[in-house]
């Protein structure tokens, strides 16, 4: 059993792998002491914590080397190589869309961000800064296409009152508002809510897409504060 042992320790060490050997040989002995290749008697405990380290060492079949970081990133550019590439975009399409993304106003967003269109197709948008995709817009690719930028449907409030005075406290909330000829929408916000109501606006819940204005030059956007808690008295009218 010392030379069988000894052939086992042999060629594991020479990458040969367990399951080419004899299954009797793939668990030492117990209770008895081997002898280890200088012909000395060594106890079974260190036989095996021999074992263990050869055996748990990795291995690779003769004749193939183990896989790089350099292939990992091969693979990662072919994919990429066949995604299209967003780096601008237009505020109105030249000719029919190849594509189209529906997204909230949160999503449109970004500066750098892969995105899974209409289709099923992803296109990596790699923008210079962050930067609100318009929507009724498009993506201009780098191949030439355009992708169509959609607004989703959100949840969010349907204003009517006193619109100069209303737009005016929403305004100063830096809360983003979209603003008709008859009416202000915003997003979904029960603390909003709740103010405008005392304002004496009159508002209605609907789901639409959300198309707010920019900022103070056309571009940007506004960014609202976390209304989960009050700035201060709910303003009312005496």
């Amino acid at each position: 059993m010392d030379a069988v042992w000894e052939r086992v320790i042999d060629e594991r060490q020479n990458a040969v792998s367990p399951g080419a050997l004899p299954k009797a040989v793939l668990t030492p002995p117990r209770g008895r002491a081997l002898r280890t290749h200088r012909g000395s008697s060594a106890p079974l405990a260190k036989l095996r914590h021999q074992w263990c380290k050869i055996s748990t060492a990795p291995t690779q079949p003769h004749g193939r080397e183990p896989p790089t970081q350099t292939a990992a990133g091969d693979r990662t550019s072919r994919v990429r190589s066949t995604m299209k590439t967003a780096q601008t975009t237009h505020p109105h399409p030249h000719g029919a869309p190849s594509d189209a993304l529906t997204l909230s106003y949160d999503a449109r967003f970004l500066r750098r961000k892969v995105l899974t269109t209409d289709q099923g197709n992803q296109v990596l948008v790699d923008f210079a800064q962050a930067t609100s995709l318009p929507p009724g817009g498009v993506l201009v690719c780098t191949d030439g296409t355009h992708i169509a930028v959609l607004a989703a449907d959100e949840p969010c409030l349907r204003i009517t009152g006193n619109l100069p005075r209303l737009a005016w406290h929403i305004g100063n909330r830096h809360t983003p508002c979209q603003i008709e000829a008859d009416h202000l929408i915003i997003r979904a916000d029960p603390i909003m809510a709740d103010m405008l109501r005392g304002l004496g606006a009159q508002i209605t819940e609907i789901t639409a897409p959300f198309t707010p204005e920019g900022g103070a030059y056309g571009h940007g956007r506004t960014h609202g504060h976390d209304h989960s808690h009050q700035h201060g008295p709910v303003p009312h009218d005496h």
